[in-house]
């Protein structure tokens, strides 16, 4: 891996001394990186340039980090010797953990195999580095970039602070350089940051590359590789640090890169003085024990077959698997990662990001930007609209507005009240106007389904089939228990109509649930089945709740070229002001609605994440014994946040004395998909499950049992076979075993499954990494009052990110930020943007510029 971080020219010495000492005598006692090559190293042109080579000397580096040329004194930058300026890049290359193992318990020899490998790869990512990305900046606005020569040092370590056996070395790049013309000047540093995962790769297949002609045999490991001989659980024996910091994590409810390194900042160990390097091999081999031992890190005569890279279509149809637009450097990423595992080096990877480059379609937009994407995924996008307008004068579907009216009366009176005049305006236009396609825009908690449900009676009584689909099982049981139909995922009604187990003709109309969620490739999938049987679509959803999960997003492209009704005004909430705030967020008012919250008392900051779950486990009991288990729900944005959730509010009721009688269970547990090898991850946890227990189906669809992928149920019983589960949908009893489904503890879900849900209260466990579009989401679920419950850490994270610094944050720090849901993440279309005019030549100088 590769991580980057920027220090200022007051730290320079500090830095240096810490960077140089790990591994001398220091007043008898050694510090706490035995295995450091001790003193840095000058590379690269710039520090050529300057006259600077071989070791690193502290006046130079002084020198370099405050602005100056080490030998003349000259400033190099404007701001040279004001000790806040940048002063360097921490650019840190890590090897993989087996590789870092291999050397831990390795020989002399071995251990220098190793070092001479890494130093090899870190030298040449540093030379890319600087061809690609290393510039100055001047002119007007620092519009005239220039290449540069960089200004590194490199220093190699051997131990992380938890003493775990860790190759890496921190190439301090120096915001310094010495241009063409004599003058000198800083570098634009802004591309490390943009390019540090593809710079990570790059490093990790030079590495790979070395260590298979060493002799070692290496296989994908996700995005990187690792040496075969070493167990697993050697790697996470010699680990430590990992465990702590994910246990850290778990204890604040948080993940990705940004909170692994918060977490390691705030848990890393002090530094240790006492071990000698003896001690400490002797230590890491005591831990691999009999698993693995000294003369299993010697490499093979034979390395075995390399594993085939990934073609470039494969390349470029995983990059777009959840993402329909894209930067050169996700292409880039996705190619160099195809190659990891093979031992084919980094030729290899340039070699398939060309091809995978020739073969993807350059996008550009009208402020010169350029994007990536696949022929497939344009011609499905444009071929949407296209059958789209083809379609948009088609008449077969039109019902008379005398007809509409008489089926509005006697949905009316079935139901016992009336459409809204906004309702009723809506099944006239869906039903009355040409097209094949219709479109049903509605806010959160505007009665879509109630409108929907009225236009699939009018269309009975015109003597037409109506069925439902959805993206996903829940959601198509759900419409189905609402509207009386047939209902089922777009996925398994494709399948049923290209094996004839269902039909369509002219005389159906298919009803979309949450069509916002439709990706490109299941919208083309389901319009183009539905346009060769003549049938129409009613495609009903809200473009600013949740995106779709796959790739390119059609549905406020469609809106736009079909017949569209809108539903703006909301009836879900009781409380004005509820209904107010609902609306302020899908205005992206975020920040205004958490304030009317604020002053509402509905919102709480808790010191730590576990105390943020407890308090929600307060409110949640409080709820539901006002309003039931049933109508109370608590939504967090990750599945761990969502387990801790569940575990405390469960505990609550222990403590209560309910739950009794409950009996564990060996329960499958999925994890999510494993990119390398499309399968799905499991893992098997024991489950307690007690009558009362309020539980979620988060399994895969059983159509065979009528149970899907979302429901929420309780426990009625427990015994030997599983668990009798009543299912809210429809009040069924159904027997789960929890060895075969997915079945969790149901409280709290993630806010990604409640979309779609109704329940009077809602507690939302709101982090600083929740978008607009989640916040939507969460905010309007609920017909009574939304709690929300954050943490300090989610403040400060919020108050960093618009500049603030808040020491000890409160609730009234809330008024000082704008809540992270404020921003968007709405889901980009190749719609979005216009094919480029030329192609590979603008591709390859992109590539060279580092852009």
């Amino acid at each position: 891996m590769m991580s980057v971080s920027a220090r200022k020219a007051g730290a320079a010495v500090s830095y240096y001394t810490h960077l140089k000492e790990d591994a001398h005598l220091f007043d008898g006692l050694r510090k706490e990186d035995y295995y450091s090559r001790g003193e840095g190293y000058w590379h690269g042109k710039g520090a050529e340039a300057l006259g600077l080579s071989g070791q690193v000397r502290e006046a130079d580096f002084r020198s370099a980090c405050l602005g100056f040329a080490p030998r003349t004194g000259e400033a190099l930058a404007q701001n040279a010797g004001n000790e806040t300026r940048t002063a360097l890049y921490d650019c840190t290359f890590s090897a993989p953990k087996s590789v870092s193992v291999v050397w831990a318990i390795g020989e002399e020899d071995v251990q220098k195999m190793i070092e001479g490998a890494h130093d090899l790869a870190v030298k040449k990512t540093l030379d890319e580095m600087e061809e690609r990305f290393v510039w100055t900046r001047r002119g007007r606005d620092g519009m005239d970039a220039e290449k540069v020569g960089v200004v590194a040092a490199t220093w190699r370590h051997g131990t992380s602070r938890d003493l775990d056996p860790q190759i890496h070395t921190h190439a301090t790049i120096l915001n310094v350089c010495q241009r063409a013309d004599g003058t000198g000047g800083t570098i634009d540093g802004r591309q490390f940051y943009e390019y540090q995962k593809v710079l990570g790769v790059v490093y990790r297949l030079h590495l790979e590359e070395r260590i298979r002609q060493l002799g070692w045999r290496t296989e994908r490991d996700g995005e990187s590789f690792r040496i075969c001989s070493v167990p697993r659980a050697v790697e996470a024996r010699l680990s430590k640090g990992r465990a702590r910091i994910e246990a850290e994590m778990a204890a604040r409810g948080t993940s990705g890169a940004r909170a692994a390194e918060a977490a390691n900042l705030a848990t890393r160990a002090k530094k240790n003085y006492e071990a000698t390097p003896d001690e400490l091999r002797g230590g890491w081999v005591k831990e691999c024990g009999a698993v693995f031992r000294a003369r299993e890190a010697i490499p093979g005569e034979a390395v075995g077959a390399a594993r085939e890279k990934i073609s470039a279509p494969e390349v470029l149809r995983g990059a777009t698997e959840y993402e329909a637009v894209l930067k050169g450097k996700e292409v880039e990423f996705a190619a160099l990662v195809g190659v990891a595992g093979t031992g084919q080096g980094r030729a290899a990877g340039e070699y398939l990001r060309e091809q995978a480059m020739g073969q993807a379609v350059s996008l550009v937009n009208d402020r010169g930007e350029s994007r990536y994407t696949t022929r497939e995924l344009l011609e499905k996008e444009r071929a949407i609209i296209e059958m789209t307008r083809a379609g948009a004068g088609e008449r077969a579907h039109i019902l008379s507005a005398q007809a509409v009216a008489a089926a509005v009366a006697k949905f009316e009176r079935a139901r016992s009240y009336s459409l809204t005049p906004e309702q009723r305006a809506a099944v006239v236009t869906l039903a009355t106007r040409p097209g094949r396609d219709v479109v049903l825009i509605g806010d959160a908690g505007t009665g879509k389904t109630t409108a929907l449900a009225a236009l699939k009676l009018a269309y009975e009584e015109g003597g037409y089939r109506v069925i439902g689909t959805a993206t996903d099982g829940k959601k198509a049981a759900d419409l189905q228990r609402d509207l009386g139909v047939q209902c089922s995922t777009i996925d398994k009604l494709a399948g049923d109509l290209k094996r004839g187990a269902d039909q369509l003709s002219a005389r159906t109309v298919v009803l979309v649930d949450e069509a916002g969620r439709v990706d490109a490739r299941r919208w083309h999938q389901l319009k183009s089945l539905a346009d060769e049987r003549g049938a129409k679509v009613v495609w009903a959803g809200d473009h600013k709740q949740l995106q779709a999960v796959g790739a390119g997003s059609p549905f406020r492209h469609v809106a736009g070229e079909a017949a569209c009704a809108r539903l703006s005004e909301i009836h879900r909430q009781r409380d004005a002001g509820e209904r107010e705030a609902v609306r302020q967020i899908s205005r992206g008012e975020a920040a205004r609605a958490m304030l009317g919250y604020i002053d509402r008392g509905q919102v709480s900051v808790a010191r730590t994440h576990r105390a943020a779950c407890r308090e929600i486990a307060d409110k949640y009991v409080r709820a539901a014994d006002q309003v039931g288990k049933g109508q109370v729900l608590a939504l967090a944005l990750t599945n761990k946040r969502v387990e801790d959730v569940n575990a405390v509010i469960r505990a609550r009721y222990q403590a209560r004395g309910e739950l009794a009688g409950g009996r564990e269970y060996e329960a499958v547990r999925e994890r999510g998909i494993d990119r390398s090898t499309g399968e799905v991850r499991t893992e098997r946890v024991r489950t307690e499950f007690a009558a009362g227990d309020r539980v979620l189906h988060a399994g895969r669809n059983d159509y065979r049992n009528d149970l899907r992928r979302g429901e929420l149920g309780s426990v009625l019983r427990v015994e030997e076979r599983g668990v009798t589960v009543k299912l809210d949908r429809d009040g069924r009893e159904v027997l789960i075993d929890p060895a075969r489904h997915d079945l969790r503890h149901g409280y709290a879900i993630t806010v990604d499954r409640s979309q779609g849900m109704t329940v009077e209260r809602p507690i939302v466990y709101l982090s600083g990494d929740m978008t607009r579009e989640y916040g939507y989401v969460a905010a309007s679920r609920g017909r009574e009052a939304t709690e929300f419950v954050t943490t300090a850490s989610a403040v400060q994270q919020t108050a960093r990110e618009v500049g603030k610094e808040i020491s000890n944050p409160q609730l009234g720090d809330l008024r000082e930020v704008v809540m992270a849901m404020s921003q968007s993440r709405q889901a980009e279309s190749t719609l979005d943007w216009r094919v480029a005019a030329s192609r590979g030549q603008d591709k390859q100088q992109e590539h060279e510029r580092g852009i």
